[in-house]
């Protein structure tokens, strides 16, 4: 977690989060925004699927 303090002593927190595999390719992403990234790769290492989750939006993206 990322905590910023403006001039006028407002704090935002932002939350960043990152899970790899055992190959060290990233499965999971969390950006500040709350936005989550799922991803599957193939044995050559090629993204299989992907799926993104914006909070903001309620927007869900899938890529095959």
């Amino acid at each position: 977690m990322i905590s910023i303090t403006d001039w006028a002593q407002n704090k935002t927190r932002m939350v960043y989060d990152t899970s790899y595999d055992d190959r060290g390719y990233v499965t999971r992403e969390i950006d500040a925004e709350g936005t989550i990234a799922d991803r599957i790769y193939e044995k050559n290492n090629w993204v299989k699927s992907e799926t993104v989750i914006s909070d903001r939006s309620a927007f869900l993206r899938r890529r095959s």
